[in-house]
């Protein structure tokens, strides 16, 4: 909420706003990196603290339709987590209770809400093609071609907290702090960061020609000068020399970041990418495109549960399946890094 707010001021002047909106695209970038948490910060931001009128503003370029994009995906992660527990809560009620019309009764109840959720995310899911307006740096335009936080090159810097998934969980709520690592937890988030790394490095090392180093610590000593950031983990990582293909290197360290992300040994969430457009850009990318196509495919699994895909309409059912199976050769196919394994295994589930 803080983070959020603190671009406000440079909304009321429009000679700031293309700057403005340039912040606001990197924000949400590092909302959507955070989970529900997240989502609800990017939501406040996009709905409390730009004015409406920016988002339609002539002169803002390319990033004023990114930011649109970015209050629909924030929005669907909001909707698909309340539903989640809303669907685990009457399915497990009825599992306890096969035999009791009440707990049938409540699992149906939530059939019209479940069917327009699929609707949505699947329409959003096609509209985005691969989160395409998630703009890259070579898609940008003016302005808006700077480097998030001004960072060199061939060096990008990744934060990161526990994870919380819950919109019950009563920090979900206060978005005016992340969740951060005590003091003896950070020293063992840490280390655990460090051995993902260790792995990921190794592993790419082995498949391409650039090598990256990095570093694991406190944020507040890894992060650059001026970062206060208590209590969470820094990333960073650099090319050791500086003819490495800049393309290349972007490549490597976004497969590294999301080998940490998506580690199935660490639950965790990033809160700041800090690093060129094209880094954020292909690391959003990543995280997104396969949290809409699993969150659709869960959507479906649950109409067919409850026995209302039928419901759903052919030509709804026909998008949903080409959905999937793009994205299971996406995923099997590697997909630049977009899917872990997990992600695969979730989805063939």
């Amino acid at each position: 909420m803080t983070r959020a707010e603190s671009i406000s001021w440079m909304f009321f002047d429009p000679k700031n706003r293309r700057e403005a909106t340039a912040a606001a695209v990197a924000l949400c970038r590092d909302f959507a990196l955070s989970g529900v948490r997240g989502a609800l910060a990017g939501l406040h931001l996009l709905r409390e603290v730009i004015p409406p009128s920016c988002l339609d503003f002539d002169s803002l370029g390319s990033l004023s339709p990114e930011l649109a994009a970015w209050e629909t995906f924030f929005e669907v992660v909001r909707e698909v987590t309340v539903w989640e527990q809303m669907f685990g809560q009457a399915a497990a009620r009825l599992e306890s209770n096969p035999d009791d019309p009440a707990c049938d009764e409540a699992l149906k109840e939530l059939v019209p809400d479940t069917l327009g959720l699929f609707e949505g995310v699947v329409a959003f899911c096609e509209g985005s093609n691969g989160a395409q307006w998630i703009q890259s740096q070579d898609a940008a335009d003016g302005a808006d071609t700077r480097d998030v936080d001004a960072r060199a090159p061939l060096e990008a810097f990744l934060v990161i907290g526990p994870s919380t998934s819950s919109v019950d969980e009563e920090i979900a709520y206060d978005t005016s702090l992340y969740p951060v690592y005590s003091e003896a937890e950070l020293s063992d988030a840490c280390a655990a960061v460090r051995a993902m790394c260790e792995l990921a490095t190794s592993a790419a090392s082995s498949s391409s020609s650039t090598t990256l180093l990095h570093a694991v610590g406190p944020a507040s000593e890894v992060a650059p000068p001026g970062c206060d950031l208590p209590g969470l983990v820094g990333v960073k990582v650099w090319a050791p020399r500086s003819d490495v293909d800049k393309r290349a290197f972007e490549s490597a360290a976004v497969a590294l970041f999301c080998g940490v992300l998506k580690s199935e040994a660490l639950d965790v969430k990033a809160t700041n990418i800090m690093s060129s457009v094209s880094v954020s850009s292909a690391l959003c990318k990543a995280i997104v495109t396969p949290r809409l196509v699993i969150d659709a495919a869960n959507l479906r699994a649950a109409l067919d549960f409850m026995g209302s895909l039928p419901d759903c309409g052919a030509e709804l059912l026909i998008d949903a399946e080409t959905l999937v199976e793009a994205a299971k050769a996406d995923g099997v196919g590697g997909g630049e890094g977009r899917w872990s394994q997990e992600e695969i295994k979730q989805l063939l589930v």
